[in-house]
């Protein structure tokens, strides 16, 4: 378990950027084979693969939402969160000990700036990342509430597979 070295973050009243969402997160792991098996059975489909790094994705139009790098140890690294301008990113990079623009080493591209956070973790955030197309999904099971009852009588049988992973968040 990793303890915080920072107390609770607190929201700052003057942020220098909004992050607009979670895009993905980073992690080590040793054995990049066994945890594409674990991964694609808990539903994500694989993205891209290199010899050390595991990219992969969920049915939305995101191109990567878990990064696999081979490490010593399983642990988390660090996260990507979606900026919405360069101009954020070039407000980030001015901030000491941030990174320069650079492209971002990730499917989908885009621009990043990498910073650390007051515990060590990476914190990269992304702009202008190349969407893709989003892959097939079952529609919702329909369910019954106090008012409403659109499933009267009405067996459902959900398929016998992985779940479907729509995104992070």
């Amino acid at each position: 378990m990793v303890q915080l070295t920072t107390p609770q973050p607190s929201r700052d009243p003057a942020p220098t950027v909004k992050a607009q969402k979670l895009a993905y997160l980073l992690f080590e792991l040793p054995d990049l084979n066994r945890a594409e098996t674990f991964l694609v059975d808990f539903g994500l489909t694989v993205a891209h693969r290199e010899a050390d790094a595991l990219y992969l994705r969920g049915t939305g139009t995101e191109p990567f939402c878990y990064c696999a790098r081979r490490g010593d140890q399983p642990r988390f690294v660090g996260f990507g969160l979606e900026v919405s301008a360069a101009d954020d990113l070039q407000k980030l990079a001015a901030l000491a000990g941030a990174s320069s623009i650079h492209t971002a080493p990730h499917p989908g591209g885009g621009q990043c700036v990498r910073l650390q956070d007051p515990s060590g973790f990476i914190v990269e955030a992304v702009s202008d990342q190349t969407p893709v197309a989003p892959r097939p999904h079952r529609a919702p099971l329909d369910l019954n509430y106090a008012q409403q009852t659109p499933r009267v009588n009405a067996t459902q049988r959900p398929p016998l597979a992985a779940p479907e992973v729509l995104k992070l968040g």
